[in-house]
């Protein structure tokens, strides 16, 4: 009877035991698992905004030498809306025959970049552009300080842009009110009554 009962206090305590177990097993792998998507998450962040900072400059930056690969290379970046919003801006009216006649030169400076939300596939990112454009060398520049979002989709993993929006300063408080970290060098805003005009369009504009 001893033995019986030394046998079942054995069978209990290795039941426990690997009860136990496996529940640590299972909290591992969750842990795991969340630890896993958060860096990948974070990745992704990161590689969106490099990745959205190297396509403002390409798509809003050129010289007449330059204006044609600047055009086929951010045609293979942009998807969807942005692919038909591009085309309709740069494309279609042959803006690359406009840069050269009229010797334009646009220098592109992104200011700050920052993501407003973001899955390990998709981004939204709020980019902060000086666009400095001259004519005819002139040494007249116009400077367009701009505020744009490119909505962003990872595929094999590129980046593409699927649709580009124009931030107005009411659109630029709405989207900053969505999110407590806005880029750290974003200049405040003015109070909703400023008569500060909107900024101009960051494409091509001749």
């Amino acid at each position: 009877m001893a033995n019986r009962k030394a046998l079942s206090r054995r069978n209990i305590a290795w039941t426990v035991y690997g009860v136990a177990l496996v529940a640590a097993i299972a909290v591992t792998v969750v842990l795991g698992v969340a630890y896993f998507s958060a860096r990948s998450t974070e990745k992704a962040r990161e590689s969106a905004v490099s990745s959205a900072k190297d396509y403002a400059t390409t798509m809003f930056g050129y010289t007449p030498k330059n204006i044609d690969d600047h055009i086929t290379r951010s045609q293979t970046f942009v998807t969807g809306e942005a692919a038909k919003q591009y085309k309709q801006w740069t494309v279609e009216p042959k803006y690359g025959d406009t840069v050269r006649k009229d010797n334009i030169v646009s220098s592109a400076v992104v200011q700050d970049a920052g993501v407003v939300e973001n899955t390990r596939d998709t981004a939204k990112v709020l980019i902060f552009v000086n666009q400095s454009v001259s004519r005819g060398n002139k040494e007249d520049v116009r400077v367009d300080p701009s505020r744009v979002t490119f909505d962003m989709i990872r595929t094999g993993g590129i980046w593409k842009i699927q649709n580009i929006d124009v931030l107005t300063d009411t659109t630029l408080r709405q989207l900053i009110s969505k999110e407590t970290t806005p880029p750290p060098g974003a200049k405040p805003l003015p109070p909703a009554s400023s008569s500060v005009p909107a900024p101009s369009v960051p494409v091509p504009t001749g």
